[in-house]
């Protein structure tokens, strides 16, 4: 579990509009752990925004949420009893569901007479769980409490340094032993031992998916000549499985070489050599030319793509027109899934919530905003036993409908 070797508790703070939330958030998405904890956000009627609301953490539809503060004629009222209610009954849920950590995104002033609810933030901050959240710049007793404690660091985020912030944090909740049982399993961080435990899983769970996968990305999508691109590849089955039916070039693109060295292997083992190949790079700058790729397939890469709208953005600038997109994850069907979740449950038990927080209402949101902000306008999500798939085609001349 992690933080149970040394409590440790990090928060991110600065001027408004900083982008700590944001932030947070990113960081949140490398470390790939089971959140609880709550965010409060801005709430809205048929006049425009009309307060604060408090809600959980990767909050599923239909989950409560509570209005924490009134806009009025003069300024906005605070609402002790949501911190008190919903507030501290969801942090005490954090601990009693024993998550990997717990989220309080943010801690200001609206809460200073909520007595309850501080005293479940210093429950929180008192457990072996570690809390990573957001702090106002308040002189409000709840955040200089925080800030006063040994065991929290208080990081400043501003518009100049947050870009650059990312590696730091990381840098920090590994040296305090928080990383527990769910490494970083992406990026450049990833070992060669971590890359030989992943394909492995991959290889002796996953592999009967791929071709299930790739089978309906060519039915539904007609593309079956020119150029495919599978970002994220990892050891590139799911590029393999398109390659095996398709007559399309396939590239496997990831920013690890561990796992292109595997990926490598695969290709040469299936003897696709003279149309598969690797490319080293990152999906926030793919390294190819605009228009160039006709099918641009993911399976399990988007749930860690730090800016997803800016991901969004490349993947569009390189689908040529009449390209189609097909990102997200899934297990090809229902009996598949139920066959591999048993046998996850089995090698990970922190596997299937993990699941369910990427599919979550929540993240489903999370991704249609990044695909609004984007500039991408018609998509598809889809949300089943086959899958969470984004769909989304670069319309031709004679257009091509999202299908």
């Amino acid at each position: 579990m992690a933080g149970e070797n040394a409590p440790f508790n990090l928060f991110l703070t600065g001027p408004v509009g900083a982008g700590k939330s944001t932030l947070l958030g990113r960081l949140l998405r490398r470390l790939n752990w089971r959140i609880g904890g709550f965010r409060t956000r801005p709430a809205f009627d048929g006049t425009g925004m009309c307060g604060y609301c408090i809600e959980p953490f990767g909050a599923a539809h239909g989950a409560p949420s509570s209005l924490i503060a009134r806009r009025t004629d003069r300024g906005f009222e605070a609402l002790t009893s949501a911190f008190d209610g919903l507030g501290a009954s969801l942090l005490r849920k954090a601990l009693e569901d024993r998550f990997d950590a717990v989220v309080m995104d943010e801690i200001g002033f609206f809460e200073e007479r909520a007595m309850a609810f501080h005293d479940a933030v210093m429950a929180c901050l008192d457990s072996p769980l570690p809390v990573l959240g957001v702090l106002k710049r308040s002189g409000a007793s709840l955040p200089r409490k925080i800030r006063g404690r040994q065991d929290v660091r208080v990081v400043e985020v501003t518009s100049d340094n947050r870009d650059g912030l990312l590696p730091e944090l990381l840098r920090l909740v590994s040296e305090r032993h928080l990383t527990g049982a769910s490494p970083f399993l992406e990026g450049a961080e990833m070992k060669k031992t971590d890359a030989a435990q992943f394909v492995r899983t991959a290889r002796e769970v996953f592999a009967p998916l791929y071709p299930v996968v790739a089978e309906r990305i060519k039915e539904e999508t007609g593309i079956t000549r020119g150029r495919c691109l599978d970002l994220g590849s990892g050891p590139g089955l799911l590029g393999l499985a398109v390659a095996e039916i398709t007559e399309l070039e396939v590239l496997l693109l990831d920013i690890s070489p561990e796992m292109l060295a595997f990926a490598e292997e695969g290709i040469a083992e299936r003897e696709r050599g003279s149309r598969v190949g690797t490319l080293l790079g990152d999906v926030h700058r793919i390294p190819l030319e605009s228009g160039s790729v006709d099918l641009v397939v993911s399976r399990g890469s988007v749930f860690f793509w730090e800016e997803p709208a800016r991901a969004f953005r490349e993947v569009w600038r390189v689908l040529a027109p009449g390209g189609y997109a097909w990102i997200g994850g899934g297990f090809g069907n229902g009996d598949l899934k139920r066959k591999i979740t048993a046998q996850m449950r089995e090698r990970d038990p922190q596997w299937e919530p993990q699941v369910r927080e990427r599919t979550s209402d929540f993240r489903l949101k999370a991704f249609r905003d990044a695909l609004a902000e984007a500039g991408i306008e018609k998509f598809l999500i889809d949300n089943d036993d086959r899958g969470f798939w984004i769909r989304f085609a670069k319309e031709s001349r004679g257009g091509r409908p999202c299908r």
